[in-house]
């Protein structure tokens, strides 16, 4: 009798065991990670939503985390300093780059790094120092990018035909300067800030931007390349820096909406063809008569100029 109960105690025991095995193993692991998404244009009352602003890492307004983006690339710099980053396998449509992977630093966007893809917005860290050339060559879809003030460099055809690229949030200083063909034919961007420590702005840099209507410098701008803002039907206004010296070969060519231009006493050569088919400019020269050095092309299109002129 006793060893019968006691067989049937260990059978019931064995039962509830195993209930408690099925019971454990067989929930599934839950993500502990939250994502918080706010609508624009609200208020902190815990009812309204508002836009996040986030500055490394951390929205500004509310104090939420940044979005985590999985997948992207991380190479490590030769001299281990830090990591250059690529899109790799990320779908995500709006990036945001982290400053560190594994302890280190993330210090560039790589060259080609998100080329030809299909993000719409990208926020980079204030620990990346640069773009690299054609890091959102052919972005057809991109349209804000968020860059940190820290940053010192955005090499060539960075930003090169991002059709769709509407805003730019520039950094305050560029020490390496900005690249030949940055931002050629950004269809839909209307204006820039060119940053403290540009001193030149290389050939094509704007070329095409046929909606861009405004420019602002920072920085005492020396020359101006060739090209540099050949097609931008829109601009309508631009002050020229009077550290200018050099304003090259068909520079503000086809700036059909331009209609008046301050050309600094500085400026010692001014290239062929630099205001072609500018058809309702006025040119203001505070050069007291055309200096020798200008190209005989330099107005072919025969705009109105006025001589010694000088600013009220």
């Amino acid at each position: 009798m006793k060893k019968r109960v006691l067989s049937l105690m260990l059978l019931a025991l064995s039962i509830i065991m195993c209930i408690c095995m099925v019971s454990c193993g067989g929930e599934e692991e839950k993500d502990t990670t939250t994502t918080t998404t706010a609508k624009p244009n609200g208020g902190g009352d815990g009812t309204g939503t508002h836009t996040h602003s986030f500055v490394d890492g951390v929205c500004s307004g509310c104090g939420a985390s940044i979005p985590t983006t999985q997948g992207l690339k991380y190479t490590l710099a030769s001299d281990q300093s830090g990591y250059f980053v690529s899109l790799g396998d990320c779908a995500d449509k709006e990036i945001y780059i982290p400053s560190t992977y594994e302890g280190k630093p993330v210090l560039y966007i790589a060259e080609d790094g998100f080329r030809e893809s299909s993000i719409t917005k990208v926020v980079v860290p204030s620990s990346v120092l640069f773009v690299g050339p054609k890091a959102f060559y052919d972005c057809a879809s991109l349209e804000s990018v968020e860059l940190p003030d820290a940053m010192n460099s955005i090499e060539r055809n960075a930003f090169y035909r991002c059709d769709n690229l509407k805003t730019v949030k520039m950094p305050q200083s560029l020490e390496n300067g900005l690249g030949e063909a940055a931002f050629y034919k950004c269809a839909s961007l209307e204006s820039i800030v060119i940053p403290s420590g540009v001193t030149s702005l290389g050939e094509y840099t704007f070329q095409g931007c046929a909606k861009l209507k405004s420019v602002e410098f920072l920085s005492e701008i020396t020359v101006i390349g060739e090209s540099a803002f050949q097609g931008c039907s829109s601009l309508e206004a631009i002050d020229l820096s009077e550290s200018l010296e050099k304003i090259e070969s068909s520079a503000f060519l086809g700036c059909s909406s331009l209609t008046s231009i301050v050309i600094p006493v500085g400026v010692t050569s001014v290239g062929n063809y630099a205001f072609s088919g500018c058809t309702n400019l006025t040119i203001k020269c505070e050069a007291e008569s055309e200096p020798a050095a200008w190209w005989p092309q330099w107005n072919n299109s025969g705009c109105s100029v006025e001589w010694g002129f000088k600013a009220e």
